[in-house]
């Protein structure tokens, strides 16, 4: 949404509208870039695609970017999907960003017998729809790994992959038909790993349990076709632990966590 002054726009009518586009009811990120110099960061909350009232409390309906809009004192701001926004301070137009605020995470099922399939739910308090964006997965910090050893036959987990990195669909794929839903994200050992981890720690001094720790950051594709990270600095928190006879898989996300415990 661009803000200019004017003669059909006087002052007391562009200052009460400047007033209200702190209102939104989330904060997208927006990529600021001064003289080629500058990056992502979340600031006030500004206005792109709204929900527009001239006069009243009810919603005129969604109001796409770029639609002129006539628009009279005392009316409300609600946003919605990000595009491009003016920034009065840079004086130019700079791409947003709408983040989700929220994470659920709950099982979705089993793979390959031992790993588990998480699927992620993401929301804003503005009931924005991710439906078609697209989600990536990356590390917020090294991977730990308590099974493998200097005489282990297979890799050490030292993170997430990113070559290339997982990406997912928001309600595309296997969430198909799900709001907002992306996934499934897999956590969990081999039944190779298993069985080799098992056998051979306890004859090199390392006890069962044992397993790994991921630290995965999240980010999700903007209309602008950049990309935002809308996961905290430490990240997603994914576990997969490796006991006598169950492995329990757990996904520790934003704002909840889910575990499964399967026999093998």
């Amino acid at each position: 949404m661009t803000v200019t002054q004017s003669s059909t726009c006087p002052y007391p009518l562009y200052e009460n509208t400047l007033n209200e586009l702190p209102t939104a009811t989330h904060t997208p990120s927006a990529y600021n870039v001064v003289n080629g110099v500058g990056g992502w960061s979340s600031g006030t909350s500004q206005c792109v695609t709204c929900y527009l009232s001239t006069q009243t409390n009810e919603d005129s309906g969604p109001v796409g970017y770029g639609t002129s809009i006539a628009f009279t004192s005392g009316g409300q701001v609600d946003c919605s999907v990000g595009g491009i926004i003016w920034d009065p301070i840079i004086i130019g137009n700079i791409p947003v960003c709408v983040i989700p605020t929220t994470e659920e995470t709950a099982v979705y099922g089993t793979e390959a017998t031992t790993e588990t399939q998480f699927a992620q739910t993401i929301y804003d308090t503005a009931g924005d729809n991710f439906g078609g964006q697209t989600v990536t997965e990356g590390n917020a910090a090294p991977g730990q790994d308590t099974c493998w050893g200097t005489w282990s036959i297979g890799p050490r987990f030292t993170g997430v992959p990113t070559n290339p990195p997982s990406t997912w669909p928001v309600a595309g794929g296997q969430m198909t038909g799900l709001p907002n839903t992306w996934g499934p994200d897999v956590v969990g050992w081999s039944t190779t790993a298993v069985t080799y981890y098992r056998a051979l720690d306890p004859a090199h001094g390392v006890p069962i349990p044992c397993g790994f720790r991921g630290y995965q950051s999240l980010t999700i594709s903007c209309p602008s076709g950049m990309t935002a990270t809308y996961t905290p600095s430490y990240g997603n928190k994914l576990t997969a632990t490796i006991e006598q006879s169950n492995v329990v898989n757990c996904r520790n996300d934003m704002n909840n966590s889910a575990c499964q415990t399967i026999t093998y």
